[in-house]
């Protein structure tokens, strides 16, 4: 399980990682909306790239009160094997906060993690330009070990719209921060912090992968 655990993340952080390359490197003239998410983006610009979408929310982080508002841009990927799987990554255009959120499987309707069949993996940036693993809030089975569900953090989503080549939703999440270190069973160093996102809202085009070759 805990093998499976860290595959998975490290998968995710790859696909991050090439997501805001592309980001970065595409012309971003998509605005998030402040009031709401109504579907703007277009599949393409003139020049053949690829849009973004936008995304937004209240980022509180609970061991300091500090709260944020998120505005970014939003993109999305289908799974080319399961296309009830999805990957979305936000990215803030203010800051350099970053999501990146695998869910599955992915319908309208509305979905908790561990309720039904349901499930959600994320991993959130507070600052995307470190690359520091103790640095990262997750959300998903099994983020810490020996401990109960509610270490692996909370995801609800309300998924308004889905088609082949859009979402639009909104969604909140607690996610948790572990950077403890044990030996022989005692804590050496390290803590426990958790972030609670709320008000979030989405509205992204879907791609296949291949799409940003």
């Amino acid at each position: 399980m805990k093998n499976a655990r860290k595959l998975l993340l490290s998968t995710m952080l790859l696909a991050l990682t090439m997501f805001l390359f592309s980001a970065c490197s595409k012309d971003d003239n998509a605005s998030p909306e402040d009031e709401n998410t109504e579907d703007t983006t277009q599949d393409s610009n003139e020049d053949g790239d690829t849009e973004l979408g936008s995304a937004k929310a209240t980022i509180t982080f609970m061991d300091t009160d500090e709260a944020f508002e998120f505005t970014g841009t939003a993109s999305g990927a289908i799974g080319t094997g399961s296309q009830d799987t999805v990957i979305l990554l936000f990215s803030g255009k203010e800051n350099p906060m970053a999501f990146m959120l695998m869910l599955t499987p992915v319908d309208e309707g509305e979905y908790t993690m561990g309720e039904g069949n349901f499930e959600c993996y994320g991993i959130f940036y507070p600052d995307s330009s470190q690359t520091n693993f103790k640095k990262l809030y997750l959300v998903g089975e099994d983020n810490i070990e020996d401990n109960d569900t509610e270490m692996d953090g909370k995801a609800s989503f309300n998924i308004s719209s889905l088609t082949t080549n859009k979402i639009k939703g909104t969604f909140s999440l607690t996610m948790i921060l572990n950077s403890t270190v044990y030996q022989n069973g005692e804590l050496q160093s390290g803590e426990i912090k958790k972030v609670k996102i709320t008000n979030g809202a989405f509205n992204c085009p879907l791609y296949e992968a291949s799409d940003f070759d």
